[in-house]
């Protein structure tokens, strides 16, 4: 979910950036320091607002860390991670965790993960049951059993299974089939242009080096590397396009067996705990082509890929020499030198969430934060519904749903209800015990927890994203918005700053995610999370229509960008930026009639408007180093400059905050301003 930055600065930048936008020196100018220290007074906020709120912090940055890229997400992590990272360490010698509790399995993995001297003597030696497996295969039905491992661990060969909400019927766990998680993106196999072909020249080489790591020859290596290559490629072609459709597919069994035979599926879906006559499938025509594929490919290229895609999955939890391979490919330029206990706490958070989210709990959060967010959210579904009533472009009847959509919607805050436990969850304690063990135990272990869910009741009191998480996410299937409690931090939000910074901060956050349920994604479900959806024709051309105004500012300022895969999921993130800075903006105007109390009208010759709005800007400062070129083709949501540069001249609130007139680069034409709720 995030890129990460090198402890090695964090703490020092952390405090550089945050002292100035949140004042750490609260004793002498507690106000004064949270929205006007870091301030470029050069720049006329009317002409770059992006600038004049981050500019000084961002040559600050540059000038300390000249090769470091920077932004809060990313650094507020690691310094979580590196919290959490000093606690579990602590557990084997607090008697308040008990032997076989979970805390102190976080102990085991961690201590395990981090055992440099076993991982360089074990080597690749915790794959090699695995390999000899696949060695035995002499026939494609053989697979049979290698794909029952392969699920359970997360491999995924060909394809995965897992229990998810039925989109149809959001009480009910469905098991579906997907298609597995290839090395390449899509385009990346298939695009013929120059940065493609090297994309895949590299994987190609990133290949043969683990091959050759785990005792190839050279001619070897490249003979299995190019197979693997071959058909992943093929399985890549196969593969549907994104879109906002719904295609998880019920069919029966025995259908199943005609769509993909070499698997006897009800033994197999036997064997991986579930006992069925018909599953649903996500993208059939994948499963045929690859049918199709298997039936093609020899016993050696269908045992060479294997073998190479095992050693991609397992290279991050073996010795140095598979781990460095792995890293120089996949890691960004931010998370390639990440440190050996960042990593161990990123599995621990994949594999072990709830355990760490109570640890976290005990030792990092103010419960008051809590209260003080639950009632900025209940202001925001205030406007929200204000705002629904009085919009000119939808239907008595699709207000109607809307509303009721919004009243049904949960913003959970913080934390789980409900932790959930990892008893029966058991690692190796013996000199055998393998950092490659702990994890696929782990997984494994996950995996029939998930599985056992089919068709039961979906579990509210879990969560989808840890507590530890510095995010926020709405789930479309649950209509619920999570805001876990390592976001409720500087500087997205901070209990002893005045309201207007924080509704520019948390309350646009809540209320951006709020409004994923109302773009054309979420217009496909209902208030209780089914598939069912509720707008007209009239009312999808209107939301198409704004998505093709923020399409044309988007390409506008990053022309780059017009044949990114993710560019429909950009403009869904734009499009809930400028909702959210909108219903948040009112919800704020709303709070302070009703509490004019806690209207503190200026600080340092600020008002509460210009402060909602710089800290938002201070939301997505973000500093590219040196060693990170702008790679926007990797994100899925919009630049964090254009979130602010880009999208705040689309709202009158800001022109009027900041004086903007005709002369400056921030003026828009009313008419051509983006208006989501008029």
């Amino acid at each position: 979910m995030f890129q990460f930055i090198r402890l090695v600065f964090l703490f020092n930048v952390l405090i550089i950036l945050l002292s100035a936008c949140n004042g750490l020196d609260t004793q002498t100018k507690p106000k004064e320091q949270l929205y006007t220290g870091e301030v470029d007074s050069s720049v006329l906020p009317a002409n770059d607002f992006y600038r004049y709120v981050n500019g000084k912090s961002i040559e600050r940055q540059r000038a300390l860390y000249p090769q470091q890229s920077f932004n809060y997400f990313d650094a507020l992590q690691v310094q979580t991670d590196s919290l959490l990272f000093n606690w579990v360490k602590e557990v084997a010698s607090n008697n308040e965790y008990p032997v076989g509790s979970d805390a102190r399995k976080l102990n085991h993995f961690l201590s395990i993960a981090l055992d440099t001297q076993r991982l360089a003597s074990q080597n690749n030696r915790p794959i090699q049951n695995l390999k000899n497996k696949i060695q035995s295969i002499t026939a494609k039905q053989q697979l049979q059993s290698y794909l029952i491992d392969d699920i359970l661990t997360g491999a995924s060969l060909f394809f995965d299974l897992e229990v998810r909400v039925d989109f149809k019927n959001a009480k009910k766990g469905i098991a579906v089939l997907f298609p597995n998680q290839l090395g390449l993106s899509k385009q990346q196999y298939l695009l013929q242009d120059n940065e493609s072909r090297a994309y895949r020249l590299q994987y190609y080489q990133f290949l043969i080096q683990l091959l050759v790591a785990d005792g190839q020859s050279i001619d070897i290596a490249e003979a299995m590397a190019a197979t693997t290559l071959k058909i992943e490629t093929a399985l890549a072609k196969s593969r549907k396009v994104p879109s906002n459709e719904i295609e998880d597919v019920k069919v029966s069994i025995q259908d199943l067996s005609e769509i993909f035979e070499i698997i006897d599926w009800p033994n197999w879906l036997m064997q991986a705990g579930l006992k069925r006559d018909s599953i649903a499938i996500d993208d059939v025509n994948y499963f045929k082509a690859c049918n199709e594929l298997v039936q093609k490919l020899s016993i050696v290229e269908l045992k060479q890929y294997a073998h190479t895609s095992l050693l991609r999955k397992a290279a991050p939890y073996l010795s140095k020499n598979f781990a460095e391979v792995y890293d120089k490919f996949y890691g960004s330029d931010t998370n390639k030198n990440m440190i050996r206990w960042q990593r161990a706490i990123i599995e621990l958070n994949q594999n072990m969430p709830d355990a760490l989210g109570q640890i976290y709990m005990k030792r990092n959060f103010d419960l008051a934060a809590k209260k003080q967010v639950a009632e900025m959210a209940n202001q925001i579904k205030w406007s929200f519904a204000r705002k629904i009533k009085e919009s000119t472009w939808l239907t008595d009847s699709s207000k109607q749903k809307a509303l009721d959509k919004l009243k049904n919607l949960k913003v959970k805050i913080a934390y789980p209800d409900k932790f959930q436990d990892y008893v029966g969850l058991s690692f190796k304690q013996d000199t055998s015990a393998s950092y490659f063990d702990c994890v696929m135990t782990a997984r494994t272990f996950n995996k029939k927890r998930n599985l056992a869910s089919s068709g039961q009741l979906p579990n509210e009191s879990a969560w989808t994203i840890s507590t530890q998480t510095v995010n926020a996410k709405y789930f479309l299937q649950a209509n619920e918005v999570i805001l876990p409690a390592a976001i409720l931090q500087k500087p997205f939000y901070n209990k002893d700053v005045d309201l207007a910074f924080n509704y520019g901060a948390i309350g646009a956050i809540i209320a951006h995610e709020i409004s994923h349920a109302f773009d054309l994604k979420g217009m496909q479900y209902d208030q209780h999370g089914n598939f069912k959806p509720w707008y007209n024709d009239d009312e999808i051309n209107h939301l198409n229509k704004i998505y093709a105004t923020i399409r044309s500012q988007l390409l506008i300022a990053y022309p780059q960008v017009t044949k990114h895969p993710q560019l429909l999921q950009m403009v869904h993130e734009s499009l809930a930026d400028i909702s959210a800075i909108e219903i948040a903006f009112d919800a704020m105007q709303h709070h302070f009639t009703q509490f004019p109390e806690k209207k503190v009208n200026t600080v340092m010759d600020t008002t509460p408007e210009q402060r909602f709005f710089m800290a938002w800007a201070r939301l997505w400062l973000e500093v590219q180093g040196t060693n990170r070129a702008m790679k926007i083709e990797d994100e899925n949501h919009p630049p964090f400059l254009f979130r602010v540069n880009g999208l705040l001249p689309n709202i009158p609130a800001f022109q009027k905050a900041f004086e903007v007139k005709p002369e400056h680069k921030h003026f828009l034409t009313t008419d051509k301003q983006i208006k989501i709720w008029d």
